[in-house]
């Protein structure tokens, strides 16, 4: 039996993961011949102080295994963060760290109880383990369990298949990895200078060179990549039933990214401001027009330092039932404004299209709050140059809307 899911490096942190001919080998050494057995690549770090020195180089790791019982400490810097630290808080620090540069499987094996590590790690502020199983990113083992058969392999296997969002990353990782590879190819043998081309044609015409050619490439390994192979069972699995919540919260999180996401003096259309007295601002000029050093062939900057706004407030409760919402049809929304769910907590902005306010980019700057993102940004612009674009039409007399049977 094979790792369906995990092609790629593992990670294997256990101080008794490399023993001396002297010494007696523990269960992780048959753990790690198994894996070696699936043809699955390993990095084995038996300190954790070194795995410590080396986090930053463990973004693409296909999943980890870590024991519990880690000995050897941490770096120096780590020192006044932890005092006097356990085995199981030096474990724990490294994992918080892990998390934040890869988002894979974590696997604690480990001959300590699991019931205790699974306390361990929800006692952590945040927590690291959860009552609810859907939460869990971390499977905890015990290492005599695993070193029987195909047991270690179906181990993994099942804990990725059953954990929806592990087993779309990983059927996602596969599908994006290849189409990458295959982009990255398929421009080398167009040129082995392709990014010089791609370059200077966006300085040409006078465009933001970097966010371009992400873009292009982007396009290009999405044009490659696809999803149709996921399972729905294992993705819409019963036992895991949907809150209101969480669904409010997914469509928060699919709609914008976060301000420390934006690089700084990047504008954009869908760039969303905190105004005075609860009011919002969204950007709505083009981007090509807030490019920061864009200059003519005079060498006149072409960005004025402006920024085109639309103002926003929020909509209460009671008139969003009572104006904006209709159980049956849903949204009633008319040509002179729009609604945008998310902003800010759980409520619906109402943006009005009837005034458009031009300020100074450095006078908001700093009160960034969060960027719409395409296709909802699109979508705005859409709504806000059919308003600005709209004909005034003469009324039908409302006689002749009366006579009409």
């Amino acid at each position: 039996m094979s790792l369906e899911l995990c092609k790629g490096i593992a990670v294997v942190i256990d101080d008794k993961a490399l023993p001396k001919p002297n010494e007696a080998k523990e269960e992780i050494v048959k753990i790690i011949q198994k894996i070696k057995a699936g043809d699955i690549p390993l990095c084995i770090y038996t300190d954790l102080s070194e795995a410590q020195k080396a986090i930053q180089n463990l973004h693409s790791v296909s999943f980890l295994i870590i024991d519990w019982d880690m000995q050897g400490q941490l770096d120096d810097e780590y020192a006044d963060e932890i005092i006097k630290p356990s085995q199981a808080n030096r474990v724990i620090k490294f994992i918080t760290e892990f998390k934040k540069i890869c988002f894979c499987p974590i696997f604690i094996f480990s001959n300590a109880g699991v019931g205790d590590i699974q306390d361990s790690l929800k006692a952590h502020n945040p927590p690291l383990f959860f009552d609810d199983d859907k939460k869990n990113f971390i499977h905890v083992q015990s290492k005599k369990d695993l070193v029987k058969g195909k047991k270690l392999f179906s181990v993994i296997n099942k804990w990725i298949t059953e954990n929806p969002t592990n087993y779309t990353l990983k059927s996602w990782e596969n599908s994006f990895t290849q189409a990458k590879t295959d982009t990255f190819w398929h421009l080398f043998s167009k040129s082995p200078i392709w990014p010089k081309v791609m370059w200077e044609s966006f300085m040409d015409d006078s465009v933001e060179p970097e966010s371009n050619m992400n873009e292009v490439i982007y396009r290009l390994i999405k044009s490659r990549s696809s999803l149709s192979k996921l399972d729905s069972k294992k993705v819409n699995r019963r036992k895991h039933p949907l809150n209101h919540d969480e669904i409010k919260d997914v469509i928060q999180g699919m709609m914008f990214i976060d301000k420390k996401h934006i690089p700084e003096n990047e504008i954009r259309p869908g760039d969303i401001y905190a105004g005075s007295k609860g009011k919002y601002f969204m950007n709505i000029r083009p981007e090509c027009d807030t490019i920061f050093g864009r200059k003519d062939k005079a060498g006149n900057q072409l960005f004025d330092g402006n920024v085109y706004l639309i103002e926003g407030s929020k909509v209460t409760s009671n008139q969003f039932r009572k104006t904006y919402y209709n159980p049956k049809h849903g949204l009633n929304l008319k040509h002179d404004h729009i609604l945008i769910y998310g902003i800010d907590g759980k409520d619906f902005i109402r943006f009005n299209f009837k005034e458009m306010f031009i300020h100074q980019y450095a006078s908001v700057k700093n009160k960034l709050l969060t960027r719409l993102i395409p296709p909802y940004i699109n979508n705005v612009q859409q709504q806000y140059s059919a308003y600005v674009g709209r004909f005034g039409l003469p009324r039908i007399p409302n006689k002749v809307l009366k006579g009409i049977k």
